[in-house]
């Protein structure tokens, strides 16, 4: 089922379409909605499932602070670095770019790419959290490549080394 329509939506309208699908699910008895432990936590898991997939935003401060720890440690694991995810400056960027719909997925992508892109070069020192996180990340999201430079990467080793594990 694509849910990309859901994104578009608001908060509160996002929790009536989940409380509608629950309805559903319960056979349009509304009293089942509110009393039935099942359709709550089909709905609670309806919602978790969209969040993780990235079709809406975190609600929470601390799930939003589990998106910019996972974030900061990929940028890490990726460049070699060791970016603080708890440095005022690294929550405000990633923050920023959740409340204006980013998803984790793509926050991540960026990375992959410029990781592939700038790692050994000149421009591996712009491979910092201000940089991909900040103003240009629109134009890093929306820039075409061909295979990523992550599967490139893979490629290469399948084929020096015969397998990637």
């Amino acid at each position: 089922m694509n849910w990309e329509w859901l994104r578009m939506l608001r908060p509160h309208e996002q929790g009536f379409v989940i409380r509608c699908m629950a309805k559903e699910q319960a056979g349009n008895d509304p009293r089942s909605v509110h009393h039935s432990p099942l359709t709550t936590d089909r709905a609670k898991e309806l919602l978790a499932e969209l969040r993780k997939q990235g079709w809406i935003g975190a609600t929470s401060r601390r799930e939003e602070l589990a998106i910019i720890n996972r974030v900061v440690r990929h940028l890490n694991q990726a460049s070699g670095k060791m970016f603080n995810p708890s440095t005022k400056a690294n929550v405000s960027l990633i923050r920023q770019r959740l409340k204006e719909g980013f998803t984790e997925q793509q926050m991540i992508d960026v990375i992959n790419s410029k990781t592939a892109e700038w790692l050994n070069t000149t421009q591996e020192k712009y491979l910092r959290p201000i940089t991909l996180f900040g103003p240009k990340m629109e134009g890093y999201v929306n820039e075409k490549t061909t295979e990523s430079a992550f599967g490139q990467s893979q490629r290469v080793f399948r084929e020096f080394f015969g397998s990637d594990s």
